[in-house]
């Protein structure tokens, strides 16, 4: 039951982000270094992943202080396997 309070409150926050100019640019800015943490990466620029990422840092704590949660940007997304598929 926490669980499921805490996430409907991520969702509620986040849409109130989501609504509003400036928090759609907020997070925005949070995916666009996102993009860029994943394509300097891909072309092995070690040092850029380093720098996106303590910039990016900041960012995710503020939008977690406001109780919108926030993917782990290094963490890569899976999709699930179709049910029947093989």
């Amino acid at each position: 039951m926490e669980e499921g309070s805490q996430r409907a409150a991520a969702k509620q926050a986040a849409a109130g982000v989501k609504g509003s100019p400036d928090g759609l640019a907020f997070l925005a800015t949070v995916k666009a270094a996102d993009r860029a943490i994943r394509v300097a990466g891909e072309h092995k620029n070690d040092a850029m992943v380093r720098a996106l990422e303590a910039a990016r840092a900041p960012l995710r704590e503020h939008l977690a202080s406001m109780g919108v949660r926030l993917p782990d940007g290094k963490a890569g997304r899976k999709r699930k396997a179709k049910a029947g598929a093989a």
